[in-house]
């Protein structure tokens, strides 16, 4: 993929998630205004707690959706500014992890539009599309520690390819439960025990081979930290469902994603 055609696609993709964060803010304040503000009822596997800061709060899983969508919307415009002339399979990558958390983000449409319970078949493509995005985000990161070892832009096309078709796969085969919603606003799907280990071992794995990459090469470890918590953070976020966890994420992530996109461009630029 050339860097013209990678630069028209992270502006497509920046240009589609500011609207749908815009939609999603006015839409949300509109119904606050206009009519009744109605949340989902979800699932709780424990008994909640009424701490302020460690209870389950369902508006905190609003403001958690809202941030991962303006997370990825402030970062695409980043990446753009910043890595405009760079050409790397890395950013390429970078790109698609923050696709993949505007695909999660599209959970927000559930208490939005206030269709659970319906057993709709537009819950169950917003539960495969949450799903996807959450796989797509895991698996780019994997291709991003990849090609820390090596980053040559070599047959990137067809890893992308494979990486989205991959991520469709799993999403599409995983059976969604559209009667039973999470505290997080995902529709309920099948093996998702599987799932969550699946996605520790991949981050792990990543972070660690990020690590040991740096180490051969004698540099800096502060790409291996910020890509850690860049990935802590984002584990955080996807599955807050408390004031406390939203406020870790929101540090973790922030710190982590400046700290690996700066070293990132150190990189590139004493190249």
């Amino acid at each position: 993929m050339t860097i013209k055609v990678r630069n028209r696609l992270n502006l497509t993709i920046f240009i589609l998630s500011l609207i749908f964060l815009i939609f999603a803010f006015v839409f949300i304040g509109y119904q606050h205004i206009y009519t009744n503000f109605s949340l989902p009822e979800v699932f709780l596997t424990n008994q909640t707690s009424n701490n302020f800061l460690f209870g389950y709060n369902p508006y905190v899983v609003i403001l958690s959706i809202l941030f991962e969508l303006f997370y990825a919307v402030l970062v695409l415009f980043l990446v753009r500014r910043n890595f405009f002339k760079t050409q790397s399979s890395i950013v390429l990558f970078f790109i698609t992890y923050l696709t993949g958390c505007v695909f999660d983000s599209f959970r927000i449409l559930i208490p939005l539009f206030h269709i659970s319970g319906t057993f709709s078949q537009a819950l169950l493509i917003i539960g495969d599309t949450s799903l996807f995005g959450r796989l797509l985000s895991t698996f780019s990161l994997m291709m991003i520690a990849l090609f820390t070892l090596d980053d040559q832009p070599v047959q990137t096309d067809r890893n992308l390819l494979l990486l989205i078709v991959f991520s469709l796969f799993v999403a599409a085969i995983i059976p969604m439960n559209t009667a039973k919603i999470l505290p997080t606003f995902n529709v309920s799907y099948g093996y998702s025990h599987i799932v969550f280990i699946l996605i520790i071992i991949v981050e792990v794995l990543s972070v660690f081979t990020v690590f040991i990459t740096n180490y051969r090469n004698e540099s800096s470890q502060l790409q291996t930290l910020g890509f850690a918590l860049l990935i802590a953070g984002y584990m955080l976020l996807i599955y807050t469902t408390n004031l406390f966890m939203l406020i870790i994420a929101y540090i973790l992530l922030g710190v982590g994603t400046g700290i690996y996109m700066f070293q990132l461009h150190n990189n590139y630029l004493w190249r």
